[in-house]
């Protein structure tokens, strides 16, 4: 389950991203950043992992994003192109800033929020972020970039990790398999 980005945020996102050259030429780096290597490189989307651009725009817009990277700026003909076809990632992109907005909360309001949920958790530091037991053989572990997963600890002794996820979104899931 990936964060519930409310619609007026997505439409602000859209209407900046049709309306203002700026907002364009960043949101194509943004989505750029966020192809793996192999895509950049090659101009070609192949994984399918909702990140970056999907594969009837990975090549234009790949283009689009090496020219930006360059120091230069889309002409009008390039600008009309990009708007009609950035428009759909306007979701995307709004979970972009507030992965941003997350990675830069300080540790102490990540740390509320998930005791918010479990007041008994215990916490341990590591050097990549925190560790929260929320219930027994429950975890949630949260990066310094915000980013946060689950781990549970399976009778056997073998430990099951779910993929990355926003830290909200972890919470979520937690509370779920907790309740379980």
């Amino acid at each position: 389950m990936t964060r519930n980005v409310a619609t007026a945020d997505i439409e602000a996102i859209r209407e900046k991203i049709v309306s203002d050259p700026r907002w364009v030429e960043r949101a194509i780096l943004a989505l750029y950043r966020r192809q793996t290597a192999y895509e950049q490189q090659t101009l070609r989307t192949r994984d399918k992992n909702g990140r970056g651009f999907s594969k009837p725009d990975g090549h234009l817009m790949g283009s689009y994003a090496r020219w930006l990277l360059s120091g230069k700026h889309l002409d009008e003909e390039h600008l009309k192109k990009a708007y009609a076809i950035m428009k759909k990632y306007a979701r995307q992109l709004a979970l972009i800033v507030w992965e941003k907005e997350v990675a830069m909360m300080p540790a102490s309001t990540r740390i509320d929020r998930v005791l918010a949920s479990f007041p008994r958790a215990r916490i341990e530091e590591h050097a990549d972020g925190l560790t929260f037991e929320v219930k027994e053989n429950l975890f949630i572990q949260i990066f310094e970039n915000g980013r946060a997963f689950i781990a549970r600890r399976e009778p056997e002794g073998n430990i099951r990790v779910s993929r990355s996820m926003l830290l909200d979104a972890a919470i979520d899931h937690a509370r779920r398999q907790a309740a379980s």
